[in-house]
């Protein structure tokens, strides 16, 4: 198993917000659903590339280090992650 970090696109870089590609953070899960379909932000492919975060594959199991620790998801489809989260990685599962 492998812990790997995630990352937040600089938020003053408009290029890189807004873009297809879901971008997860703990109030996506916190408190809620235990699979995740939906995140309230998303990022652009520039965003990703030039950025700290990573892309996650469906099924992941994350868990929130920050803030409300200790909240544990699935993911119902492959997103990006910010650095408050932790995936638990098994095998071949990331991007």
């Amino acid at each position: 198993m492998d812990i790997i970090g995630g990352g937040t696109p600089k938020t003053t870089v408009k290029e890189y917000w807004n873009g297809d590609i879901p971008w997860l953070s703990v109030v996506d899960f916190c408190g809620r659903n235990r699979r995740v379909y939906k995140t309230e932000k998303t990022i652009t492919e520039k965003g990703l590339e030039e950025g700290s975060t990573k892309i996650l594959k469906k099924g992941q199991v994350i868990i929130s280090a920050r803030g409300t620790v200790g909240e544990v998801a699935q993911l119902g489809s492959d997103r990006a992650f910010n650095q408050l989260l932790i995936p638990l990685i098994f095998g071949n599962y990331i991007l």
